[in-house]
């Protein structure tokens, strides 16, 4: 019971956080001025409720608690800005906007627009000359946007034109001219599209600017061309963003500069701006956290200490030592203590493979026995491919697992030397990580343990998840989960797994109709209490409709199952018949860490359990399950 209103004391603290600077703004301020009302007049193709959308001031509406917006001459004329922007994006070139305001009692302003529509014009006829390096289909590709007989959209038009730039940069031609003339005879336009492509142009020589403190050679390894390579936009904007991931510049910039005004070749002339190397960083944060090796993670806040260098000898090398404290959401008053030393290479040799070696120490819950799992040792990451969509990994770890002793349930399970290597594939196409509305995520992660390496346990653990995402209607997203992990001895010694690296399901990630990690369970008859019961395959079905409500609430709808067995086939293995089915629905509030959750996750079969031989349904098993969760749950 204490447990429980710590949990929904910390809950309400957690909103009130976050909720009160936004209501300070709106509700607290006396001399701030609101907006009482906006007229338009002059409109008659579009409706004003559809001219209202394009602004961000408004009389009030129910994200807002009825409340008018904040009046800001600022922001009204960004709003002027934005109505003509969408008449012109329909063929209304020549429309107009003009604004006015009146202040009066009560700080309550009345906003009045003034629209002059004009001619829509429709666009015609598009003419393209002088391309050269791509055939006229290709490069009409670019204008699929500006469509023959359609409204005319000079947006659409000038995002085709610097597409096309971009590309003929990529084909070695960072001077092509791209021209543009719209003729219009009465409401028809037509497009004239000059191109003048200029040389194909080389590089010479790669010039480093404001690299003081940082050895030149650490700037120029990162830059993907090299002297005598054909110029590349792509390749210019990939070492932009490679040169920033070294972490040692808080700004980068490169341009070619022809080495003569008709040369066909160019220098690239590199510009950085050094960031601080030694850092002291206090942080605070949320995120997931893992209780065992094998658990689904469960929502956590982490304050930590970090002291660090990110330019050893002037090489780039990075140094950091950090301590810090996990805080278990879902059972408050349990910390996690963590620290760390870490050592970075960026490169091996003459290949981009950073390469970090780190040894660590960390408590986690070992929840079978309520007592604590310690664990220290050392790992070294090969980091070999870091892209926005792509990442590449693999991770050597030896560590030394340390239990209370006698509180394992397995002999074989009492903690021990483990060594293992560790494969991570991950394809991420999501737009947004916090709140993503499309794309997927595709991970495969396979893990070893044993075998040549040596230690005390000799098996093998493979996991598969894909995650998906779909925008429907106009603001609501659909998204579905398939997770499958699987454990498997390949010692002929009969060696057991140890029971701390056991797949376990239930709580805020995984299957939420149930307590964190009590998916399977087991009556422990001496403490009288559940203690969690783990298996060597999972299985985890996800299906949630995310939509917002009022302000920064929002809400789901969700259906989540799941099962943990023996094996894949037989009697004690996955069987889709007896999958365990929940479902429920969630309160969402956003914050910048990502949406906090309250999610409320029914069972639709209630369970059994024995005790005493005697198998019976426990009262105190309620079929609702509540969980405190921070981002989402997939």
């Amino acid at each position: 019971m204490y447990s429980k209103t710590l949990s929904i004391v910390f809950a309400i603290y957690c909103l009130f956080f976050w909720i009160t600077p936004a209501f300070s703004q709106q509700m607290i301020s006396p001399s701030t001025y609101r907006v009482k009302s906006i007229a338009i007049n002059g409109n008659s193709v579009y409706p004003d409720e559809a001219i209202r959308e394009e602004m961000n001031l408004h009389s009030g509406k129910l994200t807002t608690f009825g409340r008018g917006t904040e009046f800001n001459k600022r922001v009204l004329r960004l709003d002027v800005i934005q109505i003509e922007a969408f008449y012109r994006q329909h063929g209304y070139t020549n429309v107009s906007v003009s604004d006015s305001f009146h202040m009066g009692e009560n700080r309550r302003v009345a906003v009045y627009l003034n629209i002059s529509e004009g001619e829509q014009y429709f666009l015609e006829e598009m003419t393209i000359d002088g391309n050269v390096v791509f055939p006229i289909h290709q490069v009409r590709q670019y204008f699929d946007e500006v469509s023959i007989g359609e409204p005319y959209n000079p947006y659409a038009l000038q995002q085709a034109i610097e597409d096309l730039q971009k590309a003929y940069e990529n084909a070695g031609k960072p001077f092509a001219n791209i021209q543009y003339q719209i003729n219009a005879k009465g409401r028809e336009t037509s497009a004239k599209i000059t191109i003048q492509e200029n040389q194909t142009v080389t590089v010479n020589n790669i010039r480093i600017n404001g690299a003081s403190e940082v050895q030149p050679y650490v700037v120029r390894r990162e830059i993907t061309l090299q002297r005598g390579d054909q110029y590349s936009g792509e390749e210019i904007r990939e070492s932009q963003r490679r040169i920033y991931e070294t972490g040692l510049f808080a700004d980068v910039n490169i341009r070619p500069a022809p080495t003569t005004p008709d040369s066909q070749q160019v220098d690239l002339q590199v510009s950085v701006r050094e960031r601080e190397f030694r850092t002291v960083r206090f942080d605070m944060g949320a995120g997931q956290y893992q209780t065992t090796p094998s658990a689904e993670p469960i929502p956590a806040l982490e304050t930590s200490v970090e002291w660090g260098h990110r330019n050893l000898i002037s090489s780039g090398r990075q140094l950091s030592a950090s301590a810090g404290l996990l805080f278990n959401i879902t059972e408050p008053g349990n910390s996690y203590p963590t620290t760390e030393l870490r050592y970075t290479e960026p490169w091996l040799g003459h290949y981009r493979v950073p390469t970090t070696l780190r040894f660590f120490y960390e408590r986690k819950t070992y929840d079978i026995a309520s007592q604590p799992l310690d664990r220290w040792g050392t790992d070294i990451t090969f980091q070999h491919t870091q892209r926005r969509e792509l990442t590449l990994r693999s991770i050597l770890t030896w560590q030394q697992i340390s239990l209370p002793e006698g509180t394992a349930l397995d002999p074989a399970a009492e903690g021990g030397q483990e060594r293992s290597i560790a494969f991570l594939f991950r394809r991420d196409t999501r737009e947004n990580f916090l709140y993503p509305r499309q794309g997927f995520v595709l991970t495969v992660e396979p893990k070893l343990f044993g075998g040549i390496l040596g230690g005390q346990s000799n098996f093998y653990r493979v996991e598969v998840s894909v995650s998906k995402y779909w925008p429907v209607f106009s603001n609501m997203t659909l998204a579905g989960r398939i997770n499958l992990g699987s454990l498997h001895n390949y010692s002929t010694n009969g060696d057991s797994i140890p029971d701390y690296e056991l797949f376990r399901l239930g709580g805020a990630t995984s299957v939420r109709g149930y307590q964190t990690d009590m998916f399977e369970r087991q009556w422990n008859s001496t403490n009288e209490n559940w203690i969690p019961q783990g298996d060597r395959v999972k299985l985890i079905m996800n299906l949630e409709l995310r939509f917002p409500i009022i302000w920064q609430f929002g809400g789901e709808i969700f259906f989540d199952a799941g099962q943990i067995a023996s094996n894949y086939g037989g009697q004690y293995g996955l069987d889709i018949v007896s999958i365990s089915p929940t479902f429920g629905f969630g309160i969402t509030f956003a914050t910048p860490l990502g949406p906090a959750r309250l999610d409320f996750g029914r069972k639709l079969r209630p369970e059994t359990y024995g005790k005493d031989e005697q198998y019976e349904y426990d009262e105190r098993d309620h079929l609702w399950r509540v969980n405190l969760g921070l981002q989402y749950a997939f």
